[in-house]
C-alpha cells in the first residue's frame, strides 16, 4: 500500500446515519486543525499513472474492494476525502484523544483490524487521502480537487448519509441528528449532553443510545416512531 498523506496513522474508529437526538450542552471548541499546507500534504495526481480500478470511499466496503482487487493483481486507487482508513463507520478520534470506554463504541473492531492489515500489506493499492470527487467522465476519468484519476473500472463505496426531516425546534441549541451526535462522540470523545433523549426511526437509534450511555450520558428515553418490526 502506498499513501500520499505523510501524516497518516493507521488504525482507529467512526459511524453515522439517520434521526434526531435531543440533548444538552456545550462542546470543547479547541482548534486541533492541522495547519500544514494541504496541497503539499496530499499532493496532486499528476505523478500517477493509470489504474485498473478507482474506488471512491475508504470505509469498510471500499477497503474490502481495494484489498480484493489488489490481491488479484490489479492496480488500485483508493480515494477518500478524509485522512484515515475506516470512513464514517469506523470514525477515528482526533489525534491524541483517548478514553477508557473508547473500544466499547465500535462494533466489529477486530474485523476492521484484519481488513486494515490486508490493505496495508497489499502492493497494488495507492491510497489517496484528501481527494474530493466531483465528477466522473466516461472512460473512466475521475475528477477530483487534486486532479484526475484514470481507470477503466470505478467502484462507488461512499456509504449513506442522513435524511433529516425538519420539525418544530429542530434548529434549537442542544438538538442533534443521531449521526451528528455519534460523530461528535467518536471523533472528539465529547458528549452532546449529559441527559439525552434519542428519538426518530431507524436502526441507528440503538447504537447511538448505547454509545452515549457507554460514555456516561443518562439516556432518559429511546423513542422509535415506527413499529418494532418496521
Amino acid at each position: 500500500m502506498s499513501v500520499t498523506d505523510p501524516g497518516f496513522v493507521p488504525g482507529a474508529p467512526d459511524a453515522p446515519d439517520a434521526i434526531d437526538a435531543a440533548a444538552g450542552t456545550a462542546l470543547d471548541t479547541t482548534d486541533t486543525t492541522d495547519t500544514t499546507d494541504t496541497a503539499e500534504t496530499f499532493g496532486d495526481t499528476a505523478h500517477l499513472g493509470a489504474f485498473d480500478v478507482a474506488i471512491i470511499g475508504a470505509g469498510p466496503a471500499g477497503m474490502a474492494a481495494a484489498a480484493t482487487a489488489a490481491e488479484h493483481g490489479l492496480r488500485v486507487a483508493l480515494l477518500d476525502a478524509g485522512r484515515q482508513l475506516g470512513g464514517q463507520y469506523y470514525r477515528h478520534p482526533a489525534p491524541g484523544l483517548t478514553a477508557p470506554w473508547l473500544p466499547k463504541l465500535y462494533h466489529g473492531w477486530q474485523q476492521f483490524e484484519q481488513l486494515l492489515t490486508r490493505v496495508e500489506t497489499a502492493s497494488g493499492i495507492e491510497v489517496l487521502f484528501g481527494h474530493q470527487v466531483w465528477a466522473i467522465e466516461p472512460g473512466f476519468r475521475v475528477l477530483t480537487d487534486r486532479g484526475p484519476i484514470q481507470a477503466p473500472n470505478v467502484i462507488l463505496a461512499t456509504g449513506a448519509y442522513e435524511r433529516v426531516i425538519p420539525f418544530p425546534g429542530w434548529d434549537l441549541p442542544g438538538v442533534f441528528t443521531a449521526g451528528g451526535a455519534q460523530a461528535l462522540l467518536k471523533g472528539n470523545l465529547v458528549l452532546p449532553g449529559h441527559r439525552v433523549i434519542v428519538a426518530g426511526t431507524g436502526p441507528l437509534l440503538l447504537p447511538v443510545a448505547a454509545g452515549l450511555a457507554t460514555a456516561g450520558a443518562q439516556v432518559l428515553g429511546l423513542y422509535e416512531a415506527n413499529h418494532i418490526r418496521g
